[in-house]
């Protein structure tokens, strides 16, 4: 063979892996913008799920700002394509699969499918479930490239900002004797008094009865909740944030960056932390509260930072557990009456009846979306409420789907105990990322926040049309334009500071949102769930 040969040849061996590697990186990067962007659209959604699959438009011609079963199943369907294209991307670089993750994350699909089979709701609810599972082990997959990484947290994180856009139009702000913003509780509340039988009579209710009064006391408090039905959900995600930008700020300060970014990640922060108080979730204020006094014990005391660096996965999950430890103190320990608190003998309440389930139904559990039917026949018969979630993801999982509910325990579980681990200090000279991309970062911030939030917009146009509602149009362009700008600026700095506080401040918040989810349903609803798991997934990865 000719020398010029033997050169062709080399060339060609060597330019397949290089090409694979480019195919590989693509599809990765395609894969996690699809992630984000179904996390992102389904924070801007309504979601409303009805006795039937879908309501037929003929029958029910008025617009519904929300998503139906059939629609959310589109979006698992779409979710998962991208979670393919992540793993695929991944297989052809010939990076390493962690198939403890994937096998966690695929084991309750049996046990979703099997309820889905003859059930809707249990079909809809296990399918987004399962598929915000995998996006949970997709994302750590991908993660593990640091410039991904860091995107990815700044599109979780940016993702509070069309939420708090569309919550300023729910709590009234005003100056004397004029409302500025916030006219949507008080327009309910007219509904409400004009439509209070017909609404009692929708939902089995009698006018007098505890779960009417319970609603009727909730839909007068005004509060931000964002698209979702509560606002302990939204709470969630506030304190999410507002810890993991206590850290950011902090992290930004030590690397003595510009004085312009540490200024506007406090001012981020501030604003986060006064939607969180104006939201009003107690429990959500407690879980910040938690997850800033851990991160401010690794920062601020030594003995404490040695300590978490030598065993930060076991003080992560013991963190996650005090929860669930206290809602049995206080109702085991406390008398019923104390203090005159009621919220978490409630979520003790639940968790009774939740092994109750599990007692019954032990191996395939009572389905995705039946806690609530099985709830009426178990509860403690002091409780009045008929929830459908144990508000405790652990619990919800394995009352619903049995044994197979171990799976995504599991999942969660190793993930915290990871991020635990990543608070040691990474090896010398690899502390920081020197070369940004803010143009990839602006790129995948427009397109998924721009794809995610014109989706939304689409869902529920016909309610902001007709009558035309131009502050409730502006608060969403509002929203996009903020995300956009907040993702640029959360990039840059989590990829300029030094990546041991970057990951202390992303554990302390992921614990912090796990211990409200132990008392919340923010794992359960089918908004919040995707955001949610992807979010412990970055920390884990």
């Amino acid at each position: 063979m000719t020398a010029a040969g033997r050169q062709s040849n080399e060339r060609s061996a060597g330019g397949r892996p290089r090409v694979a590697a480019r195919v590989g990186l693509g599809l990765r990067w395609i894969g996690l913008a699809g992630i984000a962007t179904f996390a992102v659209m389904r924070l801007a959604i309504f979601f409303a799920p009805q006795v039937l699959f879908d309501v037929d438009p003929a029958l029910h011609p008025e617009p519904l700002g929300g998503l139906g079963p059939a629609g959310s199943m589109v979006l698992d369907v779409l979710l998962l394509l991208a979670c393919a294209c992540g793993l695929l991307g991944e297989a052809i670089a010939g990076r390493r699969m962690d198939w403890l993750l994937l096998a966690a994350a695929g084991l309750p699909l049996p046990l979703v499918i099997y309820h889905g089979a003859d059930d809707a709701g249990n079909l809809w609810r296990g399918s987004t479930w399962a598929a915000a599972a995998l996006a949970s082990a997709v994302t750590a997959h991908l993660v593990r490239d640091r410039a991904m990484r860091r995107v990815m947290i700044a599109l979780l994180v940016a993702a509070v900002v069309p939420l708090l856009a569309r919550g300023s139009l729910q709590v009234p702000f005003t100056i004397p004797g004029v409302a500025l913003v916030g006219w949507e509780h008080a327009d309910t509340v007219a509904t409400f008094e004009v439509h209070r039988d017909e609404i009692f009579r929708d939902r089995g209710w009698e006018p007098g009865s505890a779960n009417a009064r319970i609603f009727e006391r909730r839909l007068r408090h005004a509060n931000v909740r964002g698209w979702f039905l509560t606002t302990n959900i939204f709470g969630s995600l506030l304190a999410f944030v507002v810890v993991f930008g206590a850290g950011l700020a902090v992290a930004s300060i030590r690397a003595k960056l510009t004085s312009g970014w540490p200024a506007l990640v406090i001012l981020g922060g501030l604003v986060c932390a006064l939607g969180l108080v104006i939201c009003g979730s107690k429990g959500a204020i407690l879980a910040a509260v938690g997850g800033l006094t851990l991160l401010a014990a690794g920062l601020l005391w030594r003995p404490a930072r040695m300590l978490f660096e030598r065993r930060g996965g076991p003080i992560a999950i013991a963190c996650v557990l005090a929860a669930i430890v206290g809602v049995g103190v206080r109702g085991v320990v406390l008398p019923e009456g104390f203090a005159g608190e009621r919220s978490l003998l409630f979520r003790w309440h639940y968790l009774v009846a939740s092994g109750r389930m599990m007692t019954d139904r032990p191996l395939v559990g009572v389905g995705p979306d039946g806690f609530q039917a099985q709830y009426m026949k178990v509860r403690v018969p002091r409780n009045p409420e008929e929830v459908a979630s144990a508000h405790s993801i652990f619990a919800d999982w394995l009352c619903t789907l049995g044994l197979a509910g171990v799976g995504w325990i599991t999942l969660v579980v190793v993930l915290v105990w990871r991020a635990g681990r990543a608070v040691r200090a990474p090896p010398a000279g690899d502390e920081r990322i020197s070369e940004p991309t803010p143009r990839i970062t602006t790129a995948l911030a427009a397109g998924a926040g721009g794809l995610g939030l014109a989706a939304a917009l689409l869902i529920e146009i016909e309610t902001l049309i007709e009558p035309l509602n131009v502050a409730g149009l502006l608060a969403r362009v509002v929203g996009l334009g903020g995300f956009v700008i907040a993702t640029v600026v959360l990039a840059y700095v989590v990829g300029a500071v030094e990546r041991r506080l970057v990951a202390a401040a992303l554990t302390a918040a992921v614990v912090a949102l796990l211990i409200h989810g132990q008392i919340e349903m923010t794992f359960y609803q089918p908004g919040a769930v995707v955001w949610a798991l992807c979010a412990v997934g970055v920390a884990g990865g």
